[in-house]
């Protein structure tokens, strides 16, 4: 079976050195150590509470596009891109309001966190943080009130820049450091959680997350994705240049995320031995 085509297709085209970078560092991210350390219930409960900061950042990075190529504007006036504005607003419906593995509706956000509880993951920080949005604090306000872990703090400090930056910088941070990366990231996790010792845990719904994203992001939006990279991010030399260095921050700021989580998985592995 042919695999869809996808954003990093394009950029292994590019002769540049900020290409080379790229591909390199998406093959670090999706093969990274940190997964492979998912050995206990302690491991799978860190790597939940960095990694839901990025759950929640994805979320402004994705409205954040959606407001460029389909804003909600009175009067209405049609698209200029309706091909994107589908895209964009597809991939919203789906991580804003998706079928709950339980029943309903719900974000890909709030079902994430409902897969922390029931791990038994902590969930206060990140409960702090949403709130505090929702009463209108500034979200770096918001950030340093509720105390996240040091890494995850500074990965959404560095996706809430982006979410400031233009629209070429945007796509290119989502396109190749979220929606390309994130099926082999949560294959590998998956892989790991398959040949851990998790008896008496529950990861039903965590579970659930991960294989959702694999099958609708690596086989759907995948080849959408690499379309929308194309026609925002590849226009002009200037263009790309801003495109692909955005890229760069944004999968160096996964990879330390990763480092982060890893090393407090190998010191629990030092104490406990």
């Amino acid at each position: 079976m042919t695999r869809p085509a996808r954003a990093l297709d394009l950029v292994e085209r590019l002769d540049t050195p900020l290409a080379a970078a790229i591909v390199a560092l998406a093959a670090r991210v999706g093969s990274h150590e940190v997964f492979d350390r998912l050995r206990s219930m302690d491991d799978v409960r860190a790597f939940m509470e960095h990694h839901v900061w990025a759950v929640w950042d994805f979320m402004s990075l994705l409205k954040s596009i959606q407001s460029a190529l389909a804003p909600a504007t009175t009067p209405w006036t049609p698209s200029a891109d309706p091909e994107s504005a589908r895209f964009v607003n597809e991939i919203v419906l789906g991580e804003e309001s998706d079928e709950a593995p339980d029943g309903g509706h719900a974000s890909h956000f709030e079902i994430y966190v409902a897969a922390m509880d029931a791990a038994g993951a902590e969930t206060k920080a990140i409960r702090a943080m949403t709130a505090a949005v929702a009463r209108g604090v500034p979200w770096q306000v918001a950030l340093a009130g509720a105390s996240p872990p040091q890494a995850a703090g500074v990965f959404v400090a560095s996706t809430m820049e982006t979410v400031a930056a233009t629209l070429p910088e945007r796509v290119a941070a989502f396109t190749l450091g979220r929606e390309d990366v994130i099926p082999g990231m949560f294959r590998a996790a998956v892989a790991r959680l398959d040949r851990a010792d998790m008896r008496g845990s529950d990861l039903r719904v965590f579970r659930w997350y991960l294989d959702r994203h694999i099958a609708v992001d690596a086989d759907h939006h995948a080849p959408l994705a690499a379309r929308l990279f194309e026609k925002t991010c590849l226009t002009d030399p200037a263009t790309i240049d801003v495109s692909l260095q955005a890229a760069v921050r944004a999968l160096r700021a996964r990879v330390a995320l990763w480092d982060a989580v890893a090393m407090e998985e190998v010191t629990r592995a030092v104490s406990h031995g």
